[in-house]
């Protein structure tokens, strides 16, 4: 019954995550402008690894019966949703969106 649970759920959340990725794509490609396109590679790149690896986490935690197969599968789309929500109001604000400036001041913190 659990492996039923959990293919349900991930039927619906992995076209989710292509909407999602889209509201995240937008404010990003609207403001890398400058930049150059092997920025804005690396940066989508980086979005989908940190997708597929917390993906995986939550399927196999949901698969062993660690976690309820909803929250399994629907938390990363949970996480990148704020996250794309985030970058739409930065961008509606005029807010510059840099992920460069953003990794140095997150790093500059735990040194």
């Amino acid at each position: 019954r659990r492996s039923y649970r959990l293919e349900w759920h991930e039927r619906w959340a992995r076209p989710a995550a292509a909407f999602i990725m889209t509201v995240i794509g937008l404010p990003l490609g609207a403001s890398f402008r400058a930049r150059g396109r092997n920025f804005a590679l690396l940066t989508a790149l980086m979005v989908f690894v940190f997708y597929h690896a917390v993906s995986s986490l939550g399927w196999s935690l949901a698969e062993l019966g660690q976690a309820p197969p909803a929250a399994g599968v629907w938390t990363v789309n949970a996480l990148l949703a704020v996250f794309g929500l985030i970058l739409l109001r930065r961008l509606n604000r005029g807010v510059p969106i840099d992920p460069a400036d953003l990794w140095r001041r997150l790093t500059a913190r735990f040194r």
